[in-house]
Order: C-alpha cells, then structure tokens, then sequence
C-alpha cells in the first residue's frame, strides 16, 4: 500500500451541519484533517439563512467551497432543495448538483486519488457520480425513525442504496450492525463514539450561570428534541426540590413537545433551561453538575444510539442515571440504567449519595480508553485493510 493512498483526501458526506453541536461527523474529521485534506459536505442551511448570507457576503455565496480550519473545506450548495427527505426528485436533482460542484472543486484542487465517507443516506445519489479509492458507510443511526421523516419508503430506499454502493459498513452501535447485517452481505464493523480531550482534561472552574442554583444540580445536556421524555422529567420535578439544568438547543419543530417544554418552564422553578454552549466551554458546566440525566423515551430510534454525552460525563467522572435500551449495557457498572419513573428518581438520589472518588477514577479511566483519536484512527486502519487487500483493483 502507498502512503500517498492512505493518506488521500476524505469527502465526508456528514447529517450535521459543521456549525451545529460538535457530533461525530466534526470529531472525525477534525482528526483526519491532521493529515489529509477532508472536504465536508452536510445538509445546507435554510432558504432564508441562505438568502442573509448572500446579502452579507455576496463573494463568497458561489464559492465552490469554503475553508473551516486547517486542510477542512465546507462544501458550498446555495441552490440545493430543501424537502429532500419527503421527494425522490429532490434527492436525486441534490444529488447530480452536489456531484457537479465537489467534481469543479477537487478538478481545482488537483485531487484524482480520494475515500468517501457517508453518514447522510439523503447523499446516495450523489455517490452514483462519484470514482473514489473506497467508500464506506459510517452509520450513526437507524433513520427510518426519525419522526420527521414521513416518507418512510424514501427513506429506505435511500440507506439501501447507501449500503449497495459502499464497500464496507461501520455502524456506532450493535443494534444498527444487527439492522444492517439482515440488508447485506458485506463487511460490517463496529466503531462505537467516543469524547474529545476537551472533557479529559478540563480542570474545573465554576461558570457564572450556575452559581446560586439549589444543591444538588442535576443536568441534562445535548440536543432537546422529541426523544427527550418530558414526562418523566415533571415525574422527577414533581417529587424533588433540587435544581433541574438543561444544556443545549431546542431543536424540534413539534408544536406539541414546545408548548410542553416552555409550560415547564413556567410551572417548575427548579427547572432551568440555559440554552446551547460552545463544546470548548461545556465542560466548565457540566463539571458544576451533581449528576446527569438521559431521561430518553424508548423507541426504536433510541435503540440504536450510543450517547456521546455519557462518553463525556464519565470523562468528568459524573455519576449517569438513563432510561435503559440494551445499548447501554456496555456501560454497566459505571452508570445506572433504570425501568420505571420511580426507579429513574431513586437512583438519582442515591449515585449523588454513594459517589467517591474510586468511582470518579473509574469513569474516567474508561473515558480515557475512548477518545475520539482512537476511533478515527481504527476507522483509518479499516479503510487501510481494505486497499491492501483490493490493491491490484486501484
């Protein structure tokens, strides 16, 4: 194998955007940037943010792509449709678009030798353009449930079609390989999530924000979407007196899961929401927090995750209280997984009251032995193995 090949380019096909809450896609890429170019791709924002960003810079609107940091490029749509979960002539006009613009940039930037990594189904058409070294299917989460994608039959069309042109999988969970191995054949790996440095090596220092909140904290961090359980969390604010923290944007557009989120709100004094914070920063609040929460429903679309925010708490050696889906069992016995409303309540209680610090070095050793670095790094070796073996096809 050249090393020129195994430090070729990586186009990253990502389901967030670059600017949204650091997820894997971002910790990845960051990590193969070091040594290779990574161009980005995700889902482009909104008409209307796209509209403001071509009456405030009007240069850079039809630039083909644009630099993030050091060897990342964020590749620039501002004609992709939106609705390209709902309609297959969108996917397919997003996905010959898309192929034109990335064609025009590596053309430009002299780059003819590539790997392609894919955690966005809706990106399978453009696949279908594309001649890479390799392709792979990074699959982060079991996509048929998302509530927000109605048309269903579109939606499995599309991971079909995702899975048919890689040449190997990589799922985040044993639940999704168990998904994935009844669709194919070909090789599946599991590389599980992990946590940056950020959280390994943060020194603890009390932010403002929390300051004069009731003892204990308690706090939940992370997207506030619909698989969050609002129910059990008045179940808990109903029954307990101390300071409920949520961190993080809202980011569903339910009318339903909004006007019950803000009637909480309202009703609880000890609940408080304190809104989305920089990655850099969040681990100075977090580390101000007694114990944390995953209050998630369980569904299908749970079944398949592996929360990155417990890879985090544990790297700042908090104690974990979550619903339970069988994901988590790896887990065992550094968090608490629970049952029942009550059950979530009482093991609240009691990690904040047996807590030591052989327990704090316990998470944090197992933190430690999951850093982002590790994954992308395994991820690479794959890709690797697999060129060795399919050299004389290059």
């Amino acid at each position: 194998m050249k090393k020129t090949l195994q430090k070729s380019p990586i186009i990253y096909f990502s389901g967030v955007r670059w600017e949204d809450i650091l997820q894997r896609p971002q910790q990845l890429v960051k990590i193969w940037a070091r040594e290779r170019i990574v161009i980005y791709i995700s889902p482009e924002r909104a008409l209307i943010q796209r509209f403001n960003h071509f009456i405030k810079k009007p240069q850079s609107f039809f630039r083909r792509a644009i630099q993030i940091e050091k060897n990342v490029f964020v590749l620039n749509l501002p004609f992709y449709l939106p609705k390209r979960h709902q309609y297959l002539w969108i996917s397919k006009f997003n996905g010959l678009y898309t192929s034109l613009v990335l064609k025009s940039f590596l053309k430009k930037q002299g780059i003819k030798n590539y790997l392609v990594g894919v955690a966005d189904i809706f990106s399978a058409f453009t696949l279908s353009y594309l001649h890479p070294l390799c392709i792979f299917y990074d699959c982060v989460d079991n996509w048929e449930e998302y509530p927000i994608f109605h048309n269903k039959r579109l939606v499995t069309l599309l991971e079909k079609k995702v899975i048919q042109s890689s040449n190997f999988i990589i799922t985040t969970s044993y639940y999704l390989k168990t998904k994935i191995q009844q669709l194919t054949n070909k090789e599946i790996f599991l590389v599980n999530n992990g946590v940056s440095d950020v959280f390994l090596t943060h020194q603890k220092i009390s932010p403002s924000n929390l300051l004069g909140f009731k003892k204990p904290i308690i706090g939940y961090f992370g997207a506030i979407g619909m698989w969050l359980d609002l129910t059990l969390l008045e179940f808990c604010l109903q029954r307990d007196p101390s300071s409920y923290v949520l961190i993080g944007p809202l980011i569903t557009q339910s009318p339903l899961f909004r006007q019950k989120f803000f009637s909480l709100l309202r009703l609880y004094k000890n609940l408080h929401w304190l809104g989305a914070k920089k990655h850099e920063v969040l681990p100075q609040f977090i580390s101000q927090l007694d114990a944390i929460i995953i209050p998630f429903k369980q569904n299908k679309l749970i079944k398949g995750v592996d929360p990155i925010k417990i890879y985090e708490a544990l790297a700042l050696g908090k104690p974990v209280v979550s619903t339970y889906w069988q994901e988590l069992e790896k887990f065992k016995p550094l968090i608490s997984l629970v049952q029942t409303p009550q059950e979530f309540l009482y093991k609240i209680k009691e990690e904040i009251r047996l807590n030591n610090m052989k327990k704090v070095k316990a998470r944090r050793c197992f933190a430690k032995k999951n850093r982002w670095e590790e994954k992308a790094n395994e991820i690479i070796k794959i890709v690797c193995n697999y060129l060795n073996k399919n050299e004389t096809k290059i």
